[in-house]
């Protein structure tokens, strides 16, 4: 069964939408809010499959809860404009419906929700291998290398290149950790930028993440790896070292380096 989310500042649009999924199988609506900031509450204390999130709202728009959800929470867009939606899928969007919602369109959003988990089940995992998780710890900050979000819960990875689980969310991390150390790279990811020595980005494929005085290595998919690229740019920790080689998909890439490598 599919848990719900549903998130707009109209009461009516959240009635009518509980009304259709309820006869929709397969797929509960647990909760009904009405901003992005009432949404953030509710993930805190729930496990959500999937938020139907309506773009544009008074106080702000969809769009900005979509980074705090976890990476196996789908997110179906639920707007009156059809504009929006070229954007709405370059943040990850499962789904982009136009209202007025009808029975049917929701039957498929759903139909379509499922096989992303279930794609999301059968991939391989960010890093090379299922790593060994060890029993929850209190870690030294500046030991972590990065934590990922694990629905409310999450795993980091330290200096030695392992992991280990932690029951909080992103968000709780955030709210304890540097800002200005650790960084949100977008739905999935909080980044020790400090201790990053490269960074191979390519523009299809997997871009790999390597930290100083560690085996580690993060793999990141396109988007967060684009998130990574802005925040490491605006920092002016790295900057750009361009290669004109090609590696085996025929894709382009550059590596980021530190600016204390003087090195070619």
């Amino acid at each position: 069964m599919l848990r719900a989310l549903l998130v707009d500042d109209e009461p009516s649009a959240n009635f009518w939408l509980s009304d259709l999924i309820q006869e929709v199988e397969g797929i509960e609506v647990v909760g009904a809010v009405y901003s992005v900031a009432g949404a953030k509450a509710f993930l805190q204390r729930n496990i959500i499959d999937v938020v139907f999130l309506d773009y544009e709202m008074p106080s702000s728009r969809g769009s900005e809860l979509i980074p705090v959800l976890g990476e196996k929470t789908c997110v179906v867009m639920v707007t009156a404009h059809d504009t929006f939606a070229v954007q709405a899928f370059e943040f990850g969007v499962v789904d982009y419906i136009l209202k007025p919602v009808k029975r049917d369109r929701i039957k498929l959003a759903a139909e379509r929700v499922r096989s992303f988990i279930l794609a999301k089940k059968a991939e391989s995992p960010s890093y090379d291998a299922n790593p060994p998780v060890k029993g929850n710890r209190s870690p030294s900050p500046q030991d972590i290398l990065w934590i990922e979000a694990r629905r409310n819960e999450s795993v980091f990875c330290d200096v030695r290149g392992n992991y280990s689980p932690a029951l909080k969310s992103l968000s709780d991390w955030e709210i304890e950790l540097d800002s200005i150390r650790f960084q949100r790279i977008g739905r999935s990811f909080i980044l020790n930028v400090q201790t990053i020595s490269s960074v191979t980005w390519k523009l299809s494929g997997t871009t790999q993440v390597h930290f100083f005085d560690s085996p580690a290595i993060l793999k990141l998919k396109r988007h967060p790896a684009e998130t990574l690229k802005q925040t490491l740019l605006e920092s002016k920790m790295l900057t750009f070292t361009s290669n004109s080689q090609k590696n085996e998909d025929d894709s382009s890439w550059t590596t980021l380096k530190n600016l204390s490598d003087n090195g070619p």
